[in-house]
């Protein structure tokens, strides 16, 4: 008999089977790692990353005040801004203001010296003037219109569309807190009503932005509004 062990031309001893492959000639593919997919509805696991694009669960919606946009927690306008906002917009009810004050001035130059006689008791009235009086009725009454008009222009029809006078130079705009976008004529009245909130006790609604997470007075809590320094979403 050959001794085939030291012969390299000899091939494998009768009945043994190859490295690497399987009996009745198969061959074992190895798999491979790269790109190997997980069971049908097999969620990834701890460390690997989602797929790309991959949509969120039904239903779900973002964390509160995260996100991009105009009502994320970087957007809202800093306490600064919104002063000056409201300065700038009371500043605009000057002209009102001012006619009612000469209007005041002329009723009282016009009203004359009243004075009580001792014996009757009664009140007499010396060198009033009723044209003046009636002057200064329509001063006043002048002067709280154009500062009524002027009101419900800049700060419930432009505010509600987003912008104020006041605001459109801070570089800021009133929006819903949920939705992103303008809150309207009638939201925007209501938001003012609800300013008087903040003036009790001592003012303190109108300081709470300097400390609170959402930079929101008491108004802006009730009405689900935040002022922002980015532009509103389209609709």
């Amino acid at each position: 008999m050959t001794d085939n062990s030291n012969n390299p031309y000899a091939g494998p001893p009768a009945g043994s089977t190859p490295s690497g492959s399987s009996p009745y000639g198969a061959t074992t593919p190895e798999p491979s790692a790269y790109g190997q997919a997980g069971a049908y509805g097999q969620a990834p696991a701890d460390g690997e990353s989602h797929s790309y694009g991959q949509a969120p669960a039904y239903g779900q919606v973002p964390a509160y005040g995260q996100g991009s946009g105009p009502t994320a927690t970087a957007a809202l306008a800093p306490w600064g801004k919104r002063v000056l906002a409201s300065v700038l917009d009371g500043l605009l009810t000057l002209p009102g203001a001012l006619l009612m004050t000469i209007g005041a001035g002329v009723m009282a130059s016009g009203s004359g010296t009243s004075t009580v006689d001792p014996t009757t008791g009664e009140i007499l009235t010396t060198g009033g003037d009723q044209g003046m009086i009636t002057t200064g009725l329509v001063l006043v009454g002048v002067g709280w219109l154009l500062a009524l008009v002027i009101q419900i222009y800049n700060r419930w029809v432009r505010g509600g569309r987003g912008q104020s006078w006041g605001k459109k130079v801070a570089g800021t705009w009133l929006v819903s807190e949920r939705t992103g976008q303008p809150i309207g004529t009638g939201m925007a009245f209501v938001r003012d009503l609800a300013h008087y909130l903040d003036s009790l006790p001592l003012y303190l609604g109108y300081l709470w932005p300097l400390w609170d997470e959402r930079r929101q007075t008491f108004a802006d809590k009730m009405c689900g509004t935040v002022v922002t320094t980015v532009p509103p979403r389209q609709s």
